[in-house]
């Protein structure tokens, strides 16, 4: 019997036979995707791959099934594999990783390298998260409240599932009273001198064929901070969301990266200085990843690269991907709209909020800033010339 099904025109894959392991009736999706392919080849290798890992999850021995207390190794590798049908790679990446830290500490540090998920206690939590705030983080500074955030959330969700498939009887990480604290501060942004600067050396070092550079970072960085898109988005910009004829760029899920939230889906003004700089990269090019890695697949990790540039910009503000994100939003908060101040709303749509709320209380000092020009653009200020006119004045 064949296990590919049909329902309409989307296709299914039954597994029902690998219920021990998790199997069921289920969707074949690409990555990124929200529902089931159309396409019978796509649909074939989807079945395999998923076959596959229920066969390696069986090989492996473990059954979600078999014991009324897994361990805590054996569940994860479960959890990772079921979650990773509704979650992008990335995010189950992250939380392997995550999880990975948290085995590693309850072996090295408690002397538990079978821990079951009973003996995952709020006290052995409590102590895992007093453990990680002394650990360094990615920048040799001690950890922020919301990477502990993302730490606790990896395993809590983890016993969520646990919880609902009967294999624990509580989630400990729900039962803290002391968690991580996120300080709101405001937004850290470039100012637009910094961002030209940034711009210029990116420039450089394309240029140059710097051993971290890829042959693109200036249309990369010029992406970010003339799109204000989150860190991910324009990562899986495909050539034609960028509409030349419209004077749009187009962010909407594609087979590459899905979108975080479906009112994400939106539209972002081409402005001048990114139109030149993409027609420049596209060339004749039609369809396709805007930005491919060497393998043609899309870029996972550019953080290098990026502070190479920073370095090389001789700036001394911590950049990240999300620091071009608000740079875009200070530029488009300070530029007109019809001979008008541009309404938050605007904004808040072009970066894919639902409402003004966050913009009004990260970026409100901005709002009563005067506009620089008619577009977002990124100028450095020429100081020598304001000294000479101060002097010749």
């Amino acid at each position: 019997m064949s296990r590919l099904k049909k329902r309409g025109k989307r296709l299914y894959g039954d597994f029902r036979d690998y219920a021990d392991v998790g199997g069921g009736y289920e969707a074949l999706k690409p990555e990124g995707e929200v529902r089931a392919t159309t396409d019978p080849d796509e649909g074939t290798a989807l079945l395999a791959a998923r076959l596959k890992e229920l066969k390696e999850l069986r090989r492996q021995g473990y059954s979600p099934g078999d014991s009324r207390d897994p361990r805590l190794e054996d569940y994860s590798r479960y959890h990772l594999a079921q979650k990773a049908h509704a979650r992008r790679a990335v995010t189950v990446e992250s939380d392997e990783r995550r999880l990975r830290m948290w085995l590693d500490y309850f072996r090295d540090h408690l002397n538990l390298p079978n821990i079951r998920l009973s003996q995952v206690t709020v006290e052995r939590v409590t102590r895992f998260l007093n453990w990680s705030r002394q650990q360094p983080g990615r920048n040799g500074n001690t950890k922020s409240g919301q990477t502990l955030q993302h730490e606790l959330h990896a395993l809590s969700n983890l016993f969520r599932r646990a919880v609902r498939e009967g294999k624990a009887r509580e989630n400990p990480v729900a039962r803290l009273l002391d968690r991580p604290r996120i300080d709101r501060e405001e937004a850290t942004y470039l100012e637009p001198g910094e961002a030209a600067r940034l711009l210029k050396a990116a420039q450089n070092l394309d240029a140059k064929g710097h051993h971290l550079a890829t042959p693109f970072l200036h249309p990369l960085l010029a992406t970010y901070l003339y799109t204000g898109g989150s860190p991910v988005e324009p990562l899986g910009l495909e050539v034609q969301d960028i509409d030349f004829d419209n004077g749009v760029v187009h962010f909407r899920p594609n087979r590459w990266r899905s979108l975080k939230r479906k009112w994400r889906k939106r539209l972002v003004p081409l402005w001048p200085d990114l139109r030149a700089v993409l027609a420049a990269h596209i060339g004749e090019r039609e369809q396709g990843l805007l930005f491919p890695s060497k393998d043609g697949k899309m870029l996972t990790d550019w953080r290098a690269r990026l502070e190479t540039a920073v370095k090389a910009a001789k700036i001394e503000k911590h950049v990240t991907p999300y620091t071009l994100r608000h740079t875009y939003t200070a530029a488009r908060l300070q530029t007109l709209d019809n001979g008008q101040p541009v309404s938050p709303w605007t904004v808040a749509c072009e970066l894919g909020h639902r409402d003004v709320n966050l913009i009004q209380r990260t970026y409100g000092h901005l709002l009563k800033t005067r506009h620089r020009s008619d577009s977002v653009e990124y100028r450095e200020a020429k100081v020598l010339e304001h000294k000479r006119r101060a002097k010749t004045g």
